[in-house]
């Protein structure tokens, strides 16, 4: 579905891969992919970059 997002002008997606014990963040649409891909395996404390300001504790999800 990301690339769907991506395509709606979502500006920002986190993917939770359980298996793997990542979270993928996608971030900057264009077109049907994101400018911006990364992955963290303790992302902790995390801000949400279109709400300046909110961070979400994601510690407890791996």
């Amino acid at each position: 579905k990301v690339p769907l997002y991506a395509r709606h002008g979502i500006p920002e997606v986190w993917v939770i891969d359980l298996e793997n014990r990542l979270v993928h963040f996608h971030r900057g649409p264009s077109g049907e992919t994101y400018a911006e891909i990364s992955a963290s395996e303790r992302p902790g404390v995390t801000p949400v970059a279109e709400l300046p300001g909110i961070a979400i504790d994601l510690s407890g999800l791996l």
